[in-house]
């Protein structure tokens, strides 16, 4: 898990006053606004950014469990819908209607998580 690292207050106002466009900007205003030249950062200056900006990493994501993943799938405006139809058609005693919707809403959630689990699998793979 990653800390955050702390920043003097000029520091930040220095990278939060850097434009979010830096692909728009001309290679001579982009270099003097990261304060940098072409050939890249000296080692003293990587050394003295780093040890005041902190290294450029992500932090982590706290992990969701298998059931979390499942649960979040339900939260779905559609399946909420569709569950609400289950629930009707029972009161209708359409019990036939109420087990087929039921039974797409469960296997459409556990399929998605299923797939949404693999995904954060591989993304954390890639990441470590």
């Amino acid at each position: 898990m990653g800390t955050q690292h702390p920043m003097a207050k000029s520091d930040r106002e220095r990278v939060s006053s850097a434009p979010a466009n830096y692909w728009s900007l001309p290679l001579d205003s982009l270099i003097a606004t990261l304060k940098s030249n072409i050939e890249g950062l000296s080692a003293e200056e990587a050394e003295e950014r780093l040890s005041k900006l902190g290294p450029n990493t992500l932090e982590a994501k706290k992990r969701s469990t298998p059931l979390g993943l499942f649960l979040g799938q339900l939260k779905s405006p559609l399946i909420l819908i569709l569950i609400f139809a289950s629930i009707l058609s029972v009161f209708l005693q359409e019990w036939v209607d109420a087990v087929i919707i039921i039974s797409i809403v469960l296997v459409s959630a556990v399929l998605t998580s299923i797939q949404e689990y693999r995904a954060n699998n591989a993304t954390s793979h890639c990441q470590s």
